[in-house]
């Protein structure tokens, strides 16, 4: 009977390997549907890949950290990995054309290069995770008044990042009536860089005087229909009272960031902080901030203290208001 068995398998087997050599003999690389199960060689395994989705990068939520009191910051590696953060606050000044260095006490890099090294390693690492936000900001010095600084940050970034790794307002260029995002298998793995800290001279004179195909980085706009794709970003930080606005914005194809809390909060009511949270995860913002994402790297924190994260301790999940129908967890990250 064993013997029978194993001559059964593997008359199975083959004729699997033969019919899939017949298909692929007789379909063109070009025909090929990537919808259709893969197949595999390691382990004679075969297993068939999720159905690709339709759901689009401003069609799921994902955390954000903040840390803006923290006196030390966790490495951008556990913020990552295990904190699961796709949205990363930088904050920068230039010191010389070409050396941008970080603000922050504490902060877990200090130069613009060594901060994006250690992400662009993460991201080697997985080259399916859902698309990152880094969010540049701060002084940004001489960004306000040179129209040079800008051109420089980009060139410095462009050193690190290949250009074909970020995801750049061109590439959104089918943001229209109605908006459309790409989709999360169109933005796996890449980057979006947004300024987050330009005087609204300096960010029209940009949004103006740069050609879109040049336009490295998206800004936070004014949340305005007319704003153009590449300031279809909008920073809401209260979610709470804020219900109707973040809906309307989100409608229009605009990624909303807000907050699930706030410094001065973390030593308040529990009761409160949870509220807050609950009311961010429900507004349908994509990015939620949080100063105290789980897990809490320090062990001087006690067992029971708050942290942020979603109600599965998921990476990201599918959005509240806006995702569709066959959105699924497996089919974002």
């Amino acid at each position: 009977m064993t013997t029978m068995r194993r001559i059964a398998k593997s008359a199975v087997f083959w004729l699997i390997v033969v019919t899939v050599g017949i298909y692929v003999a007789c379909n063109s690389p070009g025909d090929f549907d990537i919808g259709l199960p893969a197949v595999l060689s390691a382990n004679n395994s075969f297993y068939a890949q999720p159905t690709p989705s339709n759901t689009r990068i401003n069609q799921i939520q994902i955390k954000g950290s903040s840390y803006s009191n923290a006196p030390k910051k966790s490495s951008l590696e556990f913020q990552l990995e295990h904190q699961k953060i796709r949205y990363l606050e930088l904050r920068l000044h230039r010191t010389q054309p070409g050396v941008w260095v970080s603000e922050e006490p504490g902060a877990p890099c200090t130069r613009l290069e060594e901060c994006l090294s250690e992400i662009s390693t993460w991201s080697r690492q997985d080259d399916e995770h859902a698309p990152l936000f880094v969010a540049v900001g701060g002084t940004l010095a001489g960004a306000q008044t040179d129209g040079t600084a800008l051109s420089d940050l980009a060139d410095t970034i462009l050193k690190v990042w290949p250009r074909n790794n970020i995801l750049a307002p061109a590439d959104a260029s089918k943001l229209a009536e109605p908006p459309q995002w790409p989709l999360i298998e169109q933005a796996a793995s890449k980057v979006l860089l947004v300024l987050d800290s330009l005087d609204a001279t300096t960010r029209d004179a940009y949004l103006n005087g740069v050609p879109k195909e040049k336009a490295l980085f998206f800004v936070v706009g004014e949340a305005q229909t007319n704003m153009p794709a590449a300031a279809r970003i909008a920073y809401i930080d209260n979610p709470v009272g804020n219900e109707n606005r973040i809906a309307t914005l989100v409608s229009q194809g605009f990624l909303v960031r807000t907050k699930a809390d706030e410094a001065q909060q973390l030593t308040g009511p529990s009761d409160a902080l949870q509220a807050r949270l609950n009311a961010a995860l429900a507004s349908g913002a994509q990015i939620v901030l949080s100063e105290r994402p789980c897990p809490i790297e320090s062990s001087s924190v006690s067992v029971g203290t708050y942290c942020m994260s979603f109600p599965q301790d998921d990476m990201s999940q599918c959005d509240a208001l806006n995702a569709p129908e066959d959105c699924t967890q497996d089919q974002i990250e």
